[in-house]
């Protein structure tokens, strides 16, 4: 009798370990699934996050690298003048590199402003520009530049 006790015993404890073994893989499975659903919620955050703010600089610099294109076909408009003179354009990034830092990279446009308001119309990036400051493209920066209170009016970078 005592043996049949001994087995029932046994066989108890062996179903009540099975029973806590499953509770607790019931239990490791709703955490690994909660951890798993907050990881997917911050990635999603983080995406979107990410997608917001390349959104709102590819519109800046979309509409920025443009600028050699747009302005050099509205030079019969007299928007812009790119005439100017080499030692003119050395002196001027020479302040301007005082200033802030330049780019290594070739300048693809300088030219003086000579109708501020038509440019003014086009973009908030412009909202400062006066007649006679001088716009300076490179491919990754964009700069307005007052030559007469020698300052740097605005910069933006360039996709």
């Amino acid at each position: 009798m005592q043996s049949k006790n001994i087995k029932i015993n046994k066989v108890n404890k062996i179903k009540t370990l099975e029973t806590k073994k499953s509770k607790v893989t019931k239990r490791r499975k709703v955490s690994m699934l909660k951890l798993f659903g907050l990881f997917a919620i911050i990635c999603i955050i983080l995406f979107c996050i990410y997608k917001s703010t390349t959104f709102m600089y590819g519109e800046t610099s979309n509409y920025i690298s443009s600028i050699k294109d747009k302005y050099l076909a509205n030079k019969n408009q007299n928007i812009i003048s790119t005439n100017i003179t080499k030692q003119e354009d050395k002196d001027i990034i020479k302040d301007i590199s005082e200033k802030i830092d330049l780019p290594t990279e070739e300048i693809t446009l300088f030219a003086r402003i000579k109708n501020p308001e038509i440019l003014r119309s086009k973009s908030t990036f412009y909202s400062a520009i006066k007649e006679n400051d001088y716009l300076v493209v490179y491919p990754s920066l964009a700069i307005i530049y007052d030559a007469k209170s020698n300052t740097v009016l605005k910069s933006s970078p360039i996709r």
